[in-house]
């Protein structure tokens, strides 16, 4: 006997309407984000366009600086160049003052290669840390240095900041006195280091260099003349004022000593201890590497972040470079010849690439279907639509919906197909173009 049975019809239907809203929002939201893709990438592109300008300005820049203050061409000046670029990558100035400063030392100094570039960032990071104009402090160190007879510029720099910083004495002043009135006490046989500490206490004592030099230098020519020793006649001297029983006492040997104009300055100076020429005022000491040792110390983010710039535009310039010289090209050609120069200009540049994208344009079109894939695909991740679908039955309806309705959804599954089956020929195709290319 047959069992009792039942029928039963079921419906699997996929709501089209739905599905087309559904398509309809997905649109909205890709030309929402294919909006701010573009601005996003149009800003990335002029981001990038104002960098390799300013590297391409800080090329010019620093060849120009160099040819003005060298004089140096062909091969010196490439090798100044080369220099100037890796002094540009340990410090955080600019590329015109990197080789303004480079040049100034070049010239000073008569450096070149190694030597020159640790000369060139040491008064670079002396300028920095002492907070003086570096084409000043140049030209004052070499002139010092030259007076004295002397050529240790680390130890003559860190002198410097060391006697400035415990005297309170502004760098620039100090800088300036000593280039000025240095060789008055190096023709009395004291050192650099020595005439350094020495302008320093006085000014810290509050005695104008400018008022007292002049008896100095007369008190020397004196000396000098009857065939004594400068610096032994000064010791002596000074000793006398220091044990003058009184201030008038000790005015009258200054006065016989150095002459009326300076004479009190320089008395007082002698009897408060500023003119100490026994171990001048705790001053002395060792000035090599002050100078590296606080540019490292006071470094801000700023500086870093401005160093780390230095070191990508340094490796960037090489292709800047060739960029500027492929422009200047074209330029020619196209002032030459016009849009037929300008074509002929690329051809010639680049007929190679350009056959190899022709042959293998069913690839490059593969590619860009790749890569606008992708960008879909990031969308579909990131908007937040969710998109409620019923049963494989359903999606099944969609999706045979959407390729009978929409022809753009039907020549893309049919591209993807006809990729896939390109994959073999591809593979060999993009072999080639890299053979042709690279």
């Amino acid at each position: 006997m047959p069992a009792n049975t039942s029928v039963i019809n079921v419906a699997i239907l996929g709501d089209s309407k739905k599905f087309r809203g559904a398509i309809d929002k997905a649109d909205s939201r890709l030309k929402k984000f294919s909006k701010a893709a573009a601005l996003g990438f149009a800003g990335v592109a002029a981001a990038g366009a104002k960098m390799a300008f300013d590297i391409g300005r800080s090329v010019e820049t620093m060849e120009n600086n160099i040819v003005a203050g060298t004089g140096a061409s062909g091969a010196a000046l490439e090798g100044l160049i080369d220099s100037a670029r890796q002094v540009a990558t340990e410090v955080p100035q600019s590329f015109d003052e990197v080789s303004r400063a480079l040049a100034d030392v070049n010239t000073a100094f008569g450096l070149t290669g190694a030597r020159l570039e640790e000369q060139t960032e040491l008064f670079l990071d002396f300028a920095r840390i002492a907070g003086v104009d570096v084409a000043q402090a140049i030209t004052s160190a070499d002139s010092a240095l030259t007076v004295f007879g002397e050529n240790d510029a680390d130890e003559a720099l860190g002198d410097l900041l060391r006697v400035a910083q415990a005297t309170g004495r502004p760098m620039d002043q100090l800088l300036s006195s000593i280039e000025t009135f240095g060789p008055v006490f190096a023709n009395m046989g004291f050192s650099l280091e020595e005439t350094t500490a020495l302008m320093g206490g006085l000014e810290q004592a509050g005695i104008d260099v400018t008022r007292i030099s002049p008896g100095l230098n007369r008190f020397s020519r004196e000396v000098a003349a009857v065939g004594g020793d400068p610096r032994q006649a000064l010791e002596q001297t000074v000793a006398a004022i220091e044990r003058a029983t009184t201030d008038v006492d000790a005015l009258n040997i200054a006065t016989e000593a150095f002459g009326a104009e300076g004479a009190q300055r320089l008395a007082a100076a002698i009897r408060a201890g500023a003119f100490d020429l026994g171990d001048f005022n705790g001053l002395l000491g060792d000035g090599t590497g002050i100078v590296e040792e606080q540019s490292h110390a006071i470094l801000t983010l700023g500086d870093r972040f401005d160093i780390l710039k230095n070191r990508l535009a340094v490796k960037l310039m090489p292709t800047i470079e060739k960029l500027i010289e492929f422009l200047e090209g074209l330029f020619d050609a196209i002032s030459e010849d016009g849009l037929a120069g300008a074509v002929d200009f690329i051809r010639e540049r680049f007929d190679g690439f350009f056959d190899a994208l022709h042959t293998n344009r069913n690839i490059v079109a593969l590619m860009a279907a790749i890569i606008v894939a992708l960008g879909v695909a990031f969308l579909a991740m990131t908007a937040p639509v969710t998109l409620a679908v019923v049963g494989i039955a359903a999606l099944t309806a969609a999706a045979i919906y959407a390729y009978n309705e929409f022809e753009t959804f039907r020549g893309i599954v049919d591209f993807v197909m006809d990729g896939i089956r390109m994959l073999p020929e591809a593979f060999n195709a993009v072999k080639e173009v890299l053979a042709r290319v690279i």
